[in-house]
């Protein structure tokens, strides 16, 4: 933005210089500040609405970490949080590191939207293929909407196999809890060629 205001003074004072009239500083005074509203989308309200089809998760990588998420039990409450405001997630895993994904259109009362994907990685993330100050703005306030729910209660088990472990999740009246337990190796094979197993 401020290259552009600049390249405008200078074409002004060079007009001066030649003897044509300047371009009115009111019209840099506007360019300014319509520069600045169009790149200002903290103001912004969003709506935010669950789809379930899975093709717009493609393409998608991470784009920031869900904030003030740093242990399983922060990632439990938000994921109580989110089937409060979205209901049952478009995929579910028994696998820690990849144990949901939500599909979330967060949309703007202008109309622009963009999607955004939330899904566990043991902790909470949140992708998109759309990465840029809009999609920031979006994915902000999505955290905060989300933060500022109640959770559902729920309860259920995954696995983590880089340590063969089981972990079962639950969250009651607020209060996420964890109870780990290791497994046995065939456990965890029979773990891994369900969820990796080859296409033959």
């Amino acid at each position: 933005m401020r290259k552009y205001l600049i390249l405008l003074i200078i074409l002004s004072f060079g007009l001066y210089l030649i003897g044509c009239s300047p371009i009115d500083l009111n019209i840099i005074d506007n360019f300014k500040n319509e520069t600045v509203e169009s790149e200002d989308y903290s103001a912004m309200s969003f709506e935010f609405e669950a789809l379930h089809d899975e093709n717009l998760m493609w393409g998608s990588s991470l784009f920031m970490d869900f904030k003030g998420v740093s242990s399983t039990k922060d990632a439990i409450l938000i994921e109580g949080k989110l089937l409060t405001l979205f209901g049952e997630p478009v995929r579910k895993s028994e696998n820690s590191e990849n144990s949901f994904d939500y599909i979330i259109r967060a949309t703007e009362s202008g109309g622009q939207s963009v999607i955004l994907i939330v899904y566990s990685t043991g902790l909470v993330s949140i992708g998109s293929t759309q990465q840029d100050e809009f999609a920031k703005a979006a994915a902000e306030a999505l955290m905060d909407y989300v933060s500022a729910a109640e959770p559902k209660d729920f309860e259920r088990t995954v696995y983590y196999l880089d340590f063969n472990m089981q972990m079962d999740l639950s969250l009651k009246n607020g209060v996420a809890s964890v109870e780990r337990s290791e497994i046995s190796d065939e456990r965890a094979l029979e773990l891994w060629n369900e969820w990796f197993k080859k296409i033959e």
